[in-house]
């Protein structure tokens, strides 16, 4: 391989490397009471993801398509919240509150 087209290939790895960073988003954020539940992330046009609240009830969901609009449930030991639309229009999202268990349902209170 020449030097040439040594080049070629690493300006093009770099370029895969940087801009597939460009069109990823995320959800982040803080539920009080949510320690040990799931975030579950859908986008239409496909893509998603999942992320579990830790003991200080922080998530991130990371790799979400950009410019898209999306929607969560949160879910723990058989309950679940309704559907929370967002967009990824901005690189991160932030959606912080409380969870409340009434039965099989989640309620969500966003602060």
């Amino acid at each position: 391989m020449s030097i040439k087209r040594s080049g070629c290939v690493v300006l093009m790895l770099v370029s895969l490397v940087l801009f597939s960073g460009i069109n990823a988003a995320e959800l982040r954020g803080r539920f009080a009471y949510g320690s040990g539940a799931t975030v579950q992330v859908n986008c239409s046009g496909g893509g998603g993801g999942a992320a579990s609240i830790n003991n200080a009830g922080d998530y991130t969901v990371r790799g979400l398509p950009a410019s898209r609009n999306c929607n969560f449930v949160v879910s723990k030991d058989g309950a679940s919240s309704v559907s929370i639309a967002f967009s990824t229009v901005q690189s991160i999202t932030v959606y912080s509150g409380s969870l409340t268990v009434y039965g099989n349902r989640i309620v969500v209170i966003r602060q």
